[in-house]
């Protein structure tokens, strides 16, 4: 009867040992997660896009849905032993500027942490995060090229029409198109004068920040502008 329990125990030490060290990959994102002191940006961990909010008053349920999965599925997030609300999530496969909310005991909102955000046609403000694939190679935007030269650079679905709007072109969102350099990479140069410029990207007549540009300023109307300065 000894032996047995003894192997009863040993049995379920080894299964709990096995559900928790699952890989080295798991216990890293748990550490990850539970560092979180502060809500965040969106930021990618491994293959994962990571979600935080923290509340500031105390609430039952944070949870997000997003364009890239038609906005169909309730993702619940978990509070970790900081009181910040964590989600971590697989990157979407296809890339691109992702659409986002958050739902706070049942009332939407954008994501408080994140300054890339756009608004629809109806008013409704949404968070973007960009997502890059796999085979892509890290972009960066704005890139000072010399001479007064910027790339702007952002990433999309394949085949879309993304132009961009600044103090350059008096914020015409017809002016400057910009080119599919690879499949869902859109860029372009553009020669501007020394000093402080602001700007936006449109894509299907809706404005968006540049998602790799953390600059990002408030005009009197409220509008969110990226900013780039050229020596």
């Amino acid at each position: 009867m000894t032996s047995f329990r003894m192997t009863s125990s040993a049995a379920v030490l080894f299964l709990t040992l096995s559900l928790i060290q699952v890989s080295a990959e798991s216990v890293d994102l748990n550490l990850h997660l539970q560092a979180f002191e502060n809500a965040r940006p969106p930021e990618v961990f491994n293959d994962l896009v990571i979600f935080s909010y923290r509340p500031a008053a105390r609430v039952f349920i944070v949870g997000a849905r997003f364009s890239h999965e038609k906005y169909e599925i309730f993702h619940t997030f978990r509070k970790n032993e900081n009181g910040v609300y964590v989600l971590s999530l697989p990157l979407p496969a296809s890339g691109g500027v992702v659409r986002y909310r958050f739902m706070v005991d049942g009332v939407w909102m954008a994501d408080p942490a994140n300054p890339a955000s756009v608004t629809d046609e109806r008013g409704v403000v949404f968070s973007l995060f960009s997502v890059q694939k796999t085979d892509q190679p890290t972009l960066e935007s704005p890139r000072l090229l010399g001479d007064g030269y910027v790339e702007f650079t952002v990433a999309g679905q394949p085949g879309e029409l993304i132009t961009i709007a600044g103090d350059f072109n008096n914020y015409n969102p017809f002016t400057h198109r910009l080119s599919e350099t690879q499949p869902g990479v859109y860029s372009i140069k553009i020669k501007l004068l020394p000093g402080r410029h602001l700007y936006y990207f449109v894509l299907d007549g809706v404005s968006f920040i540049d998602p790799l540009n953390e600059r990002v300023v408030i005009d009197v109307d409220r509008h969110q502008l990226s900013v780039v300065t050229v020596p």
